[in-house]
């Protein structure tokens, strides 16, 4: 009684598993995989198979490869990503610098954190702005842009207060 209720399934889903375990072999759906691989090379030792190895399993030495190949696609991809990323980043980091160095007291400009602002003075490395009945002291670098040039339009020198 044991063994007979070991083999007989307790659940109704295991008898449509077995089911389909009986239709998947039955479909043999691995023979065009296999009858695509080439049948093995049966030769007698020490002759030339047709394939150029020696019929004992061995391959045919393979030619030599041109090392300058696997170098071209590693080269190619730092120089794309020197164009696409680097250089206009440089571009624009220079633009940015030659802003900061045409600022002028009056200017209106905008901060990187979206504080719209009129330039009092500019010191070395800092700028005093107002920004309505604000005056605060910012880093130059800070300044993402100029909305408006004052009408004087000449640049204020550095001072080196401190």
């Amino acid at each position: 009684m044991l063994a007979k209720s070991l083999n007989k399934p307790n659940f109704p889903s295991s008898r449509l598993h077995l089911k389909l375990m009986k239709e998947f072999d039955q479909k043999h759906i691995f023979e065009p995989i296999i009858a695509q691989t080439p049948p093995p090379q049966d030769s007698a030792p020490g002759t030339t198979a047709p394939g150029g190895g020696t019929g004992n399993g061995e391959q045919a030495p393979a030619a030599p490869q041109n090392p300058m190949g696997a170098l071209l696609l590693p080269i190619l991809m730092i120089v794309v990503m020197y164009f696409v990323l680097i250089r206009p980043q440089q571009k624009k980091m220079k633009e940015h610098e030659k802003l900061l160095g045409t600022l002028g007291g009056g200017d209106k400009i905008v901060t990187t954190g979206g504080l719209i602002a009129t330039i009092i003075t500019i010191k070395e490395e800092k700028v005093t702005i107002r920004s309505g009945d604000s005056k605060l002291e910012i880093k130059k670098s800070n300044i993402s842009e100029v909305l408006e040039r004052s009408s004087a339009s000449t640049p204020a020198t550095p001072t080196d207060e401190k």
